[in-house]
């Protein structure tokens, strides 16, 4: 059956544009991203068909958005000849058949970003990484504003960027680029982009370290600037036009890198051999942070903002919610929320930023990684385990193989509750799943509200 006959006989109405022509458009998902497409269609004067596997995806916002838009739910009967382009939620994996249909039909299968970037007019500074985004561009707003630049952040990190306000070329779009949006974006032509570190994650959605590594990467093909982490391998493709800035947890190595000297008895930042300020004056603690610090310095340096505006910035900024977030000191044992901590690689940075004996809660969605190494690079500080949760087996074999204590229990509650039952004075416990929150919650961000109001049930 074709699209337009399954849109008369579902809905009752013809599958036309409020500009009067067909449907052109397929959008995949109902979530924030496709909500935000909805909302653009509208200011463009089009519509589309909204598709969502789920059976019980709720319309309401779509519909709110974009009234005469058609849903439906399930891929089956969608007929991709159709269709003139594909907008794919982040959600929604590469190899889902009814993208490889496209694909192979070709038809454009594309992110909300490479709809924004059809219109932004201000220059674009864009930021990936593994782990880091939302701190580094979060902290780069924060340099805009103290340096009177307008600036809007967005993409990945909420608004979703086509929610952002639109720009004249004296303002900047700070926009936070997953791997998943980088691997549907052809179009991006950025001022500076910066891929912060590279570690495995989403290789249920990628496949293979590889392919993730080479989605990463796709946000250097057309930059003007391009900031690169000197302590991992160089990127394999960058603009070959690009000024390389470079920034290191190390001494720098040349003029134009950001780093760490050794200056008056303490640790400094610095750029080339001048140094900057005490790393101990900045907000963010912890190695992972401090090389967050250096990221922005660097990309604000692209833009020409002034370096006194950017250091204010670095004094001032605390971190953002969900992230190594000091919730309560209860009986001097310290609770720490870091339910962004999503992967291996950013478990490890967070209980490396803890300096006491430390119980570690893990758990949720796997994503492929090795839990095996993760269990095996844990350092000895680690005094107990509690892992919770729909992986909790995994991590209790990779534990148990590795000779740390642990404890196991299926709901984060369950987990809080061993937890404070194990923890002495002088201990920290922190929520660092190194898994996805989608086993037992929305996203990381209701994980960590509900980690936070466990704990304040504790100390209160």
């Amino acid at each position: 059956m074709s699209n337009a006959n399954l849109l008369r006989m579902t809905y009752g109405v013809e599958p036309r544009s409020v500009a009067g022509e067909r449907v052109r458009t397929l959008v995949l998902g109902l979530g924030d991203t496709a909500q935000s497409v909805a909302r653009w269609l509208s200011r463009q004067g089009e519509t589309a068909l909204f598709v969502d596997a789920r059976p019980d995806a709720d319309t309401q916002a779509i519909h709110a958005a974009l009234p005469d838009a058609c849903v439906m739910h399930g891929f089956e009967n969608v007929d991709i000849s159709a269709f003139d382009q594909i907008i794919a939620s982040p959600g929604i994996p590469d190899n889902t058949p009814l993208l490889e249909t496209a694909r192979a039909a070709g038809v454009p299968v594309l992110s909300d970003i490479a709809l924004f970037c059809r219109e932004a007019v201000a220059p674009i500074v864009c930021v990936t990484g593994t782990n880091g985004k939302s701190t580094v561009v979060s902290l780069l707003r924060e340099m805009c504003r103290h340096a009177g630049v307008d600036a809007a952040a967005g993409g990945n990190l909420a608004p979703p960027a086509l929610d952002l306000p639109m720009l004249d070329s004296d303002g900047v779009y700070l926009l936070e680029l997953s791997s998943f949006q980088l691997q549907r974006t052809d179009n991006l032509v950025a001022h500076c982009a910066c891929m912060l570190n590279i570690s495995p994650d989403h290789l249920d959605w990628h496949g293979t370290f590889a392919h993730y590594k080479q989605a990463k990467e796709r946000i250097y093909r057309h930059t003007a600037y391009a900031v690169v982490n000197a302590d991992e391998a160089l990127p394999e493709h960058i603009d070959p036009d690009a000024q390389v800035l470079r920034f290191t947890l190390g001494v720098p190595k040349h003029a134009l890198e950001f780093g760490r000297i050794e200056h008056d008895g303490q640790l400094w930042f610095a750029f080339g051999a001048t140094p900057l300020m005490p790393a101990a004056d900045s907000g963010l603690r912890g190695e992972h942070n401090h090389s967050n610090v250096l990221a922005a310095l660097a990309l604000g340096s692209s833009f020409d903002l002034p370096m006194t505006a950017m250091l204010a910035a670095i004094r001032e900024f605390a971190g953002l919610t969900h992230r190594h977030q000091v919730v309560a000191t209860h009986n001097e044992v310290v609770w720490i929320n870091d339910s962004k901590a999503t992967n291996c690689a950013a478990s490890l940075a967070s209980i490396g930023a803890v300096q006491t004996p430390v119980i570690v809660l893990l758990g949720g969605r796997g994503k492929g990684e090795d839990i095996a190494a993760f269990a095996n690079s844990l350092p000895a500080h680690v005094r107990h385990c509690v892992a919770y949760g729909e992986n909790a087996q995994t991590f209790a074999d990779a534990l148990g193989a590795a000779n740390i204590a642990f404890n196991t229990a299926e709901h984060l509650d369950d987990a809080v509750a061993c937890a404070q039952r194990l923890a002495s004075a002088g201990d920290t416990v922190l929520l660092a799943p190194a898994a996805a929150s989608h086993d037992q919650y929305a996203n990381y961000a209701a994980r960590g509200e509900h980690f936070v109001a466990l704990v304040e049930a504790i100390s209160s």
